[in-house]
């Protein structure tokens, strides 16, 4: 017997096979924050699709706390789903339970190394009238 005594609580498996490209109204049901690789604060965030033909799978998306575009990508993401401030975010839970549309693309690992995985491209407000991949 092997004594690992580690805690997996944070990790995830990954997800199974990744959605099809499109747009899909989701929910935000977790998140996290941990250290990338190299030791930079990374929020990670766990989306529920909530229609079509995909409702019920999830969706990962991570973002730096410590650059630009990972900055503007959390203030857009809180505003398009209706975070009542969104240029204040005391901590993410605050976006827990809310809604809005993502925009996912697939992106596929040329070498064939790691699997297809899905990436959010853009948020947008649920309230668009926003058509349903799948």
């Amino acid at each position: 017997m092997a004594v690992i005594d580690v805690n997996l609580e944070s990790v995830h498996p990954p997800l199974a096979q990744p959605l099809p490209s499109g747009d899909y109204r989701c929910r935000v049901s977790e998140s996290m924050l941990i250290r990338s690789k190299s030791g930079r604060p990374l929020l990670k965030f766990i989306y529920d699709v909530l229609e079509g033909d995909h409702a019920g799978k999830r969706l990962l998306d991570a973002m730096l706390l410590d650059h630009e575009a990972g900055l503007s990508r959390l203030k857009t993401l809180a505003s398009r789903a209706g975070h009542p401030n969104p240029n204040y975010l005391h901590d993410s839970e605050e976006l827990h339970g809310l809604c809005f549309v993502a925009k996912v693309a697939v992106d596929t690992d040329e070498t064939g190394y790691f699997p297809p995985r899905n990436i959010v491209k853009a948020y947008r407000s649920a309230g668009d009238g926003a058509a349903q991949a799948g």
